[in-house]
């Protein structure tokens, strides 16, 4: 045990390890209620799963080299998968069935989403409504390999990560263009809510995780503030008293 966590920590963050290992445990758990073992090495231990996740996102030259050095078939997973920030199985199961609006809008149905509470609806960019049209149609799916079988997540998913150790970008995965897709909406000041919309997160909670990657919307209320104080004469700006309004003054004068 203590083995598997030193090395894995060289990778992922103590939260990832703690999750990897409560499936494991509730494994051993259920195992021994069936009597297919007699003990289990997660007695006693306490899985502690706090702390952030690490969100791993591409910087501009990353995707130059991730995307330099793909299989042309890959490049057009990567590209998709950076314009679309759909989730794995999404991506590579995308259906021509999905695409609406003259092939200009992807609409993921209800029950392909992870949450299953809602169709989420992404307009696309002139480069991911290209890559889509480029491929032939061979069946439902957009993806498919020579043969006209779909490819599987496990498939591209592995040829990501293989292409990643080549172009030395560690801990990149397909999972990775979802995280840059998302990043880069709150890097350009999007509108929270409006990033959920397109991520289909069913809590905000979700994209409050990228909120430190854009700084600017905190700049953006000082900036305000340092607009309004600039309306006053010098020395009453940080004044509170020639601000303050009468409900405040008198909570001031409370406390």
């Amino acid at each position: 045990m203590e083995d598997y966590l030193t090395e894995r920590l060289h990778d992922v963050t103590l939260a990832t390890v703690s999750k990897e290992l409560g499936v494991l445990k509730s494994a051993y758990a259920r195992a021994m209620r069936w009597d297919w073992v007699s003990t289990t090495p997660f007695r006693g231990l306490a899985l502690n799963q706090e702390g952030e996740e690490r969100v791993r996102w591409l910087t501009d030259e990353e995707e130059a080299r991730l995307v330099a050095t793909a299989a042309p078939w890959l490049r057009e997973f990567i590209l998709l998968g950076l314009d679309t920030g759909l989730r794995r199985s999404n991506l590579v199961g995308l259906q021509w069935s999905w695409l609406h609006d003259h092939g200009t809008v992807l609409v993921v149905p209800r029950q392909l989403v992870k949450a299953k509470k809602a169709t989420v609806m992404i307009p696309l960019t002139t480069r991911a409504a290209s890559i889509i049209q480029r491929q032939g149609r061979q069946g439902p799916h957009v993806f498919t390999q020579s043969d006209g079988q779909a490819y599987s997540v496990d498939q591209v998913g592995m040829a990501v990560i293989r292409t990643a150790t080549q172009a030395q970008l560690p801990g990149v995965s397909l999972h990775t263009l979802r995280h840059t897709f998302i990043s880069r909406l709150v890097q350009a000041g999007r509108p929270l809510p409006e990033v959920a919309a397109l991520a289909g997160h069913r809590d905000i909670k979700m994209t409050m995780r990228y909120v430190h990657l854009a700084p600017s919307h905190l700049r953006a209320g000082i900036q305000a503030l340092e607009q309004r104080n600039a309306g006053y004469p010098a020395g009453l700006a940080l004044s509170t008293e020639s601000r303050v309004t009468p409900v405040s003054r008198e909570f001031a004068e409370r406390a």
